[in-house]
């Protein structure tokens, strides 16, 4: 980053890239984008998308729910209105991802919070997604910050130390985060990916052979009932969208 011609030393106004291209940063700002994934218990699929939807849209969950379990999206899953490409009026730069996981219960065609510990996921559910999945972000069709899941801690959250024993198995539970809930958990990196106006992303969360995840519930059993929630933020410089 530099400042312009003209302006004071303090007034950033433009970022380079590696590639020589200047970006104006008039009328940014430290916005992030976010969009939520649904992953159910017994999941095969071999990748699953983020931000490839809007608000009023139908929400990314893993094909086992059933068709009438799908959500449609609402300012708690996502906060983007252009799907799978960044508007016309619209610019960012990412330098870091963080991934925001939660455990609930799939209640007939609903998930719903319910059980002592919800939704904060349990230890052994939360290390299936960090084996499992690896993410990248896709710009025009090329994959940038890629690795696995718990390369990109949320660095905010419950910090949950503490373990429960329920009732119905009388053992104790741990429950986990996505990394340490501190910023210093959040990687930065030195040079962030532009997604210019028009230009097509996606955050990829592939399971390489489709294995089946398998989630317990909150006693520690099997149970297809789980359902994990993962939403993604892109943190990084945000250009807002004229009117």
């Amino acid at each position: 980053m530099y400042p312009q011609d003209g302006d004071t030393i303090n007034t950033i106004t433009k970022v380079r890239l590696p590639n020589g291209q200047d970006v104006g940063i008039v009328d940014w700002n430290w916005k992030p984008l976010y969009s939520t994934v649904d992953m159910k218990s017994g999941m095969t699929d071999a990748e699953l998308y983020g931000f490839v939807y809007g608000k009023g849209d139908n929400v990314t969950m893993s094909s086992n729910f059933t068709s009438a379990q799908q959500r449609t999206a609402t300012l708690k899953d996502t906060n983007i209105d252009s799907t799978s490409e960044m508007s016309s009026t619209e610019e960012m730069l990412v330098y870091s991802i963080s991934l925001e996981v939660f455990q609930l219960v799939l209640s007939s065609d609903d998930i719903v919070v319910s059980g002592a510990g919800t939704p904060n996921p349990m230890a052994g559910n939360m290390a299936i997604l960090h084996e499992r999945l690896i993410v990248s972000l896709e710009v025009s069709e090329k994959d940038y910050f890629q690795g696995g899941f718990g390369y990109f801690p949320a660095g905010f959250g419950p910090n949950v130390s503490a373990a429960y024993a329920p009732a119905a198995v009388g053992s104790t539970r741990t429950f986990a985060t996505n990394g340490m809930p501190s910023i210093e958990a959040v990687d930065r990196a030195p040079v962030p990916v532009h997604i210019g106006g028009t230009e097509k992303f996606k955050l990829i969360f592939a399971n390489p052979g489709g294995a089946t995840l398998n989630f317990v519930d909150e006693t520690g059993s099997s149970a297809s009932t789980t359902v994990m929630r993962t939403r993604a933020y892109f943190r990084g410089l945000y250009k807002r969208p004229v009117a």
